[in-house]
């Protein structure tokens, strides 16, 4: 047990230090799309993940998620949280998925297959042969993952193998109920909404991205810090760990990456909520298929936190926005992953 529970750590440390530099968006006007290049024109007007067909037995996912989906054999054999080791692990899933490329393209480098080599002898005390029969088995594992003759070129997503039919089933919010009642804000609280409203100034007043990163990013620990408090504190210890996680990416696709319109944690249109669950969630995240059920009610669940902690007044209209779009999710996923 302490295994899977230090491996699922390693593993959602590493996703959350790339998610942040994958999502790390400029929020300033582009060029119009008619002005780029039509290869780019093409990436940019991609549609929905909710929308995207793929071959039978296949379901796409973007490169980061591919990348990630690809790396699980060399996350799982580590266990240690130090940043270091995680980036030397992420270098040589990097290294190796070039050198998966070249070897498509009938290209063979030998001094980026020894380099390789070494370092997986290194990172993971391995012997020669034992690094080589490991190497051989993460080639297999990007055919057999990503077929090379299904992809599309040029193209942000990619088509991945699905072996496995999942039961994707409601959530119970019964387990959801608490009988604490309201925890009023503390200092840290009322410090945290304040940091808030600046984002939201920040927004209003379409600053420029360099104004406002640093802020955005002490802002958002703060956010998942008081919001993990307060699930313990409220006695819902079972979702204290994974709703704030979810938090995470929830207010970075609200601050931190680009709407036509302008958009605040307490004023979030229809349209953009339709876009984070039919296609910003299923192209940025990589969970295991059930877990993302969790992502409505832990939206849900952090308005009410915002309420008690007075920076919205009343979180049933955005509740009732989530709970419309609800059902409609379940059927995304069940189509993605059943």
């Amino acid at each position: 047990m302490t295994k899977k529970k230090n491996s699922k750590k390693t593993q959602r440390k590493l996703k959350s230090k790339r998610q942040k530099k994958k999502l790390k968006l400029v929020k300033s006007k582009t060029q119009p799309q008619s002005h780029l290049p039509p290869e780019i024109q093409q990436l940019i007007s991609r549609p929905s993940f909710a929308d995207m067909e793929a071959p039978d037995g296949y379901i796409p996912v973007s490169i980061t998620q591919a990348i990630m989906e690809y790396a699980k054999p060399l996350i799982e054999l580590s266990e240690s949280d130090d940043i270091k080791d995680q980036n030397d692990i992420l270098q040589i899933v990097q290294a190796l998925w070039n050198y998966t490329i070249m070897l498509e393209d009938d290209k063979n480098n030998d001094g980026m297959k020894s380099s390789i080599l070494n370092s997986i002898k290194s990172t993971y005390s391995m012997k020669s042969r034992e690094a080589n029969d490991f190497l051989n088995k993460m080639l297999e594992r990007k055919n057999y993952l990503f077929p090379p003759e299904i992809q599309k070129k040029p193209s942000m997503t990619m088509f991945m193998k699905q072996d496995v039919s999942n039961l994707i089933t409601e959530f119970n919010y019964n387990k959801l109920y608490s009988p604490s009642g309201l925890i009023p804000p503390n200092t840290k609280d009322k410090a945290l909404v304040k940091a808030i409203i600046k984002m939201d100034k920040f927004m209003l007043d379409e600053a420029d991205y360099d104004d406002w990163e640093d802020h955005y990013f002490s802002m958002e620990k703060e956010c998942v810090d008081r919001f993990h408090s307060w699930l313990n504190d409220k006695g819902l210890t079972e979702y204290s760990e994974d709703f704030p996680y979810w938090i995470q990416t929830y207010l970075n696709f609200i601050y931190n990456y680009m709407h036509d319109d302008i958009v605040l944690l307490k004023d979030v249109p229809s349209i953009y909520i339709e876009e984070f669950f039919a296609d910003y969630v299923l192209r940025k995240i990589m969970v295991e298929p059930h877990e993302y059920i969790q992502f409505i009610p832990a939206i849900k669940t952090f308005y009410i936190f915002l309420q008690e902690k007075e920076y919205i007044d009343e979180p049933e209209p955005m509740k009732s926005l989530l709970d419309s779009f609800e059902p409609i999710f379940i059927e995304i996923l069940r189509k993605r992953f059943g």
